[in-house]
């Protein structure tokens, strides 16, 4: 159980030389738990800060915060980089099912909504 928990995983990622941190949902489609991205990004926005201190701007440690299930942009946007979302567009919301183009189109949607809201601040 104690791998369930994100400091185990976030703690030594400064040695670890990745390109990027994927929070997922529970499972295939569910949403990222809003309190873990949050968690997350406070993390590697603390130690982006240490990686300057330590070593001043000679290394771009800039590690990027991604959800990797679900879509809940109006969450997702506050905290992450980059979505990656896939059984959300999916008919009936089925990992195996095609590409459902309403949902597709929606989402766009919803998204332009919140990133000419984000610009306009």
């Amino acid at each position: 159980t104690e791998l369930n928990h994100l400091d185990v995983w976030l703690t030594p990622i400064l040695f670890q030389k990745i390109e990027g941190v994927i929070l997922t949902g529970s499972e295939t489609g569910q949403d990222v738990d809003e309190h873990a991205l949050k968690e997350a990004r406070l993390f590697l926005n603390e130690l982006y800060k240490k990686t300057i201190q330590l070593f001043g701007n000679t290394i771009d440690n800039k590690i990027p915060l991604i959800t990797g299930s679900g879509a809940n942009l109006e969450v997702y946007t506050k905290y992450a980089d980059y979505l990656i979302i896939g059984t959300a567009l999916k008919k009936n919301k089925y990992w195996e099912n095609e590409v459902d183009e309403a949902a597709v189109k929606s989402l766009v949607e919803r998204f332009s909504k919140i990133k000419n809201h984000v610009n306009a601040e």
